[in-house]
């Protein structure tokens, strides 16, 4: 089976399940939707990482690796030297915002670049 076809059920999957999980859990519960964002993170960090062995730094997801990459230093930078004692809430958008922006970022690549049915691997007039 191909990779992309592969990827794009695992993203499916997760999207299928923040769904039913947002219908289904009262809104005070918004901790465990972050709980499950682990698992995504890392499933598409590792697709990103696997396409750009394979294509290296021409691959598509590329710049979504980068970005990770470097919210992830900040984050264990930021969680081993701080040492705020004050409310969590007031950095709370620093902790949330970038990992929903990379992972509509890696869903949008999934779903139109990454596309099984629309990828070209040439343009027509290479024939």
């Amino acid at each position: 089976m191909n990779i992309y076809r592969v990827n794009q059920r695992i993203q499916t999957f997760w999207l299928f399940l923040y769904g039913v999980l947002i219908l289904a859990l009262p809104v005070g519960s918004a901790y465990l939707i972050l709980l499950c964002a682990i698992p995504l993170g890392l499933s598409q960090i590792l697709f990103s990482f696997w396409e750009v062995l394979t294509r290296g730094w021409k691959a598509k997801t590329s710049k979504h690796l980068i970005y990770s990459v470097i919210y992830l230093i900040v984050f264990f930078l930021a969680a081993t030297i701080s040492d705020y004692g004050g409310p969590l809430s007031e950095f709370m958008w620093m902790l949330v915002i970038p990992p929903i922006v990379l992972a509509i970022h890696f869903f949008y690549l999934t779903f139109t670049d990454l596309n099984p049915k629309k990828m070209v691997e040439h343009h027509v007039l290479d024939l």
